[in-house]
C-alpha cells in the first residue's frame, strides 16, 4: 500500500521531472519542496494555487524558483521551476489556462496546466497554440469537472498527446471520490476515481509515482482518509512522474 517509482528503461540523458498538485489552497504545499529536490530539473504545476500575493511570490522565489500565474472565471493556476537550472521565455494564458516555455541546456519544453469544464473545455485558441508546433509537451490537466481521465479525448488541447501514467505505469492514478456520506457498510467499498493527469508529446516519460494500491484505497476508513490529506487533498491525488528529453524510444514508438 506504499508509494512506489516505476521506472522505465531509456537511453535519454537530459532529464526533468513534474510535480502536479490540484487544490484550492493558498500556500504551497508542505511536501512540495522535498519532491521537486526528489529529481534535479523539477518544475510543478498548481491547479488553483493563486500566486499572484505578493508574500507567497516572494516566499516562491525566495526557495530559488521562478514562477508565474494565470487567473480567470474564478480560476487559478501557477506552474514554478527551478531557476537554478530552468530560464523562462514566454508565455501563454487563456483565462486561468497557462502555459510557459523553459529552456535548459539548449533545450526547450513547454508546460501547461489547466481545468477544463463542460461548458467550454478549452478555447480553440490555446489549444492551437499547446500543439500547433513541434516542440516538447507536457500538460498538467484536472479533468474532474469533466469526469475523469477517461474524458481527456473531449480536451482539445490534449488531442493526441499520450499519458505519462499510463504509459508507465500501465494505469491512471486512483484516488477515493469525495463523498458526503458516512462510513460506509461492511460490504460497500469506497468509490475510486482518476481526475487528474499528465499528458505529453515530444519527450519520453521515464518514471512515476504509483500511489497506493487499488484495494487499499476501496478499504480506506472514512477516519483514515480524513488523516490522509497529505496524500489525496480534496480528493486529487499528488502526481509525479519523470521525462527523458531525448525524444522516444524505438520501443515506445512501435506502441504509437
Amino acid at each position: 500500500k506504499t508509494n512506489m517509482l516505476k521506472t522505465k528503461t531509456t537511453s535519454a540523458l537530459n532529464q526533468f521531472s513534474i510535480t502536479f498538485l490540484s487544490q484550492r489552497s493558498g500556500c504551497l504545499p508542505m511536501e512540495l519542496d522535498r519532491m521537486l529536490k526528489f529529481k534535479r530539473a523539477g518544475i510543478a504545476c498548481l491547479q488553483g494555487l493563486d500566486s499572484s500575493d505578493h508574500d507567497l511570490a516572494a516566499s516562491i522565489f525566495g526557495k530559488g524558483y521562478g514562477r508565474f500565474c494565470a487567473q480567470g472565471s474564478g480560476e487559478a493556476n501557477t506552474i514554478i521551476w527551478d531557476r537554478s537550472l530552468w530560464t523562462f521565455c514566454a508565455s501563454h494564458e487563456c483565462n486561468a489556462g497557462l502555459a510557459v516555455d523553459l529552456t535548459s541546456q539548449g533545450q526547450t519544453i513547454r508546460v501547461a496546466c489547466l481545468r477544463p469544464t463542460l461548458e467550454h473545455s478549452c478555447e480553440a485558441d490555446f489549444a492551437d497554440f499547446l500543439l500547433s508546433e513541434n516542440v516538447n509537451l507536457v500538460v498538467c490537466v484536472d479533468l474532474s469537472l469533466l469526469g475523469g481521465t477517461s474524458s481527456a479525448g473531449l480536451v482539445p488541447a490534449l488531442l493526441g498527446l499520450h499519458s505519462a501514467m499510463f504509459e508507465t505505469l500501465g494505469h491512471e492514478v486512483l484516488v477515493p471520490k469525495p463523498s458526503a456520506s458516512n462510513e460506509p457498510d461492511a460490504d460497500d467499498l469506497n468509490p475510486l476515481w482518476d481526475p487528474c493527469g499528465i499528458f505529453f508529446s515530444g519527450v519520453e516519460p521515464m518514471a512515476a509515482l504509483s500511489g497506493y494500491t487499488e484495494g487499499y484505497l476501496a478499504t480506506l476508513s472514512q477516519s483514515k482518509m480524513g488523516d490522509s490529506t497529505v496524500n489525496f487533498p480534496q480528493g486529487k491525488p499528488i502526481l509525479f512522474a519523470e521525462f527523458g528529453l531525448n525524444g522516444f524510444s524505438q520501443d515506445f514508438k512501435s506502441k504509437k
